[in-house]
């Protein structure tokens, strides 16, 4: 039982463990053909570069930063973390084309295309992927961040009564 809950133990975990009991100990390589790099050189470099750029930065700030950004994120932060990247892609790149389609550019018509094909490409991925869960928590989430912009369209247009409903000609 004890060798069992000793292989769950990875190798990080130990070497951080004893890093900080006894850092003599720590092997000076991370993986097999590289050497690690030692930290008080970056650390002084990065603390010479902040200083270039103007900002009151010393050596015990910069392992303040490390240590609270040393443990490793959830699946849900790296997703959020990975949401919020294509989003400032994805914007970099309107700005650069300097070309936004407008509401009023689009056609009725091709919205309800296009959220009929949405649908149809929804459905077929929660029925035939493997990972339901992963497929339904990614359909959720494209529906809620793209394809409820287009739903709100169409919604605002049925709202807008035309003016020829008012202007009706009397006999």
């Amino acid at each position: 039982m004890i060798e069992k809950a000793w292989e769950g133990v990875i190798k990080r975990t130990l070497t951080s463990a004893w890093k900080k009991l006894w850092l003599e100990s720590v092997i000076e390589c991370d993986f097999e053909g590289f050497e690690m790099v030692p930290v008080e050189p970056v650390v002084n470099e990065i603390v010479s570069l902040a200083k270039i750029m103007g900002l009151e930065v010393d050596n015990n700030d910069i392992d303040e930063l490390v240590e609270e950004n040393s443990q490793e994120l959830t699946t849900e932060e790296l997703m959020e973390l990975h949401c919020v990247t294509q989003q400032e892609v994805v914007e970099e790149s309107l700005s650069e084309e300097g070309e936004e389609v407008t509401a009023k550019q689009q056609s009725s018509a091709a919205i309800r295309e296009m959220l009929k094909a949405w649908e149809t490409v929804a459905s077929y991925i929660e029925k035939h992927h493997p990972n339901k869960a992963v497929a339904v928590c990614t359909t959720n989430l494209f529906n809620d961040n793209a394809v409820s912009h287009f739903h709100q369209i169409l919604k605002r247009r049925q709202k807008q009564m035309s003016l020829d409903s008012f202007l009706v000609k009397k006999n």
